[in-house]
């Protein structure tokens, strides 16, 4: 098992911002990723999370970029969000969601 790499605040470091549900735990983990930004301002920070939400976090200046998984797809949709995670190539990744498939997403991701 690696250690622990913390991000250095690089413009080649990329982070995976993950809180993809529930409505309250999207908004609560708003402060959080824009903490992140602002103590990271070179890092990029891509946020995943499940349609509708991303109307909240689109246009935001502390997020890079979203990555919205269609949860309707069903295990078809969880693949392909694996297959796009891998091909991004984010060097960490901050998980707030605490559930299975986040613990799978960070499997696959490495």
């Amino acid at each position: 098992m690696a250690g622990y790499n913390p991000p250095l605040g690089t413009k080649d470091e990329k982070i995976l911002f993950i809180r993809y549900s529930a409505l309250g735990g999207v908004v609560r983990a708003i402060p959080l990723a824009a903490a992140i930004k602002a103590a990271l301002p070179e890092v990029s920070l891509t946020w995943l999370l499940v349609h509708p939400y991303e109307e909240l976090i689109e246009g935001q200046p502390y997020v890079g970029d979203l990555l919205v998984w269609d949860r309707k797809l069903g295990f078809k949709g969880f693949v392909r969000l694996i297959l796009k995670i891998r091909k991004a190539n984010f060097t960490h990744m901050i998980s707030m969601q605490g559930t299975d498939r986040s613990a799978v997403i960070a499997f696959f991701q490495a």
